[in-house]
């Protein structure tokens, strides 16, 4: 995949854009939850300056990375920017740090996510 438009209608997309030393917890912390994340459909996404680590089963390449950067990033210099993106390709939330338990709930309440919870039973 090399546009972000790829996953529409098919995940949720977390993108973490990390300018800081913290990006091994990150990764860490959303591995560490995958049950919670495989649930919900959703993608996520570490991107630093130089790299991009993900749940994707895919290798990422740099189309698909420079294609979050230019679409998702905040153009505010932070240590943290974390996005979340919908089904259908839009944003969602935007933080500066990254509440999974918040993306969550978030995520939950939408109608999307709602439909799917009763389909499921």
């Amino acid at each position: 995949m090399d546009a972000v438009s790829d996953f529409r209608w098919k995940y949720r997309l977390i993108i973490v854009f990390s300018q800081g030393s913290d990006t091994l917890a990150i990764e860490i912390l959303l591995a560490r939850e995958k049950e919670l994340i495989v649930e919900r459909d959703i993608l996520w996404f570490v991107v630093t300056r130089n790299s991009v680590s993900s749940n994707y089963s895919e290798c990422v390449n740099e189309t698909l990375a420079s294609s979050m950067r230019d679409q998702f990033q905040s153009e505010q210099s932070t240590d943290i920017d974390v996005v979340l993106v919908g089904k259908d390709g839009k944003i969602k939330h935007r933080a500066n740090s990254l509440d999974t338990i918040d993306l969550y709930f978030r995520i939950d309440q939408m109608p999307m996510r709602q439909s799917e919870l009763k389909s499921k039973g």
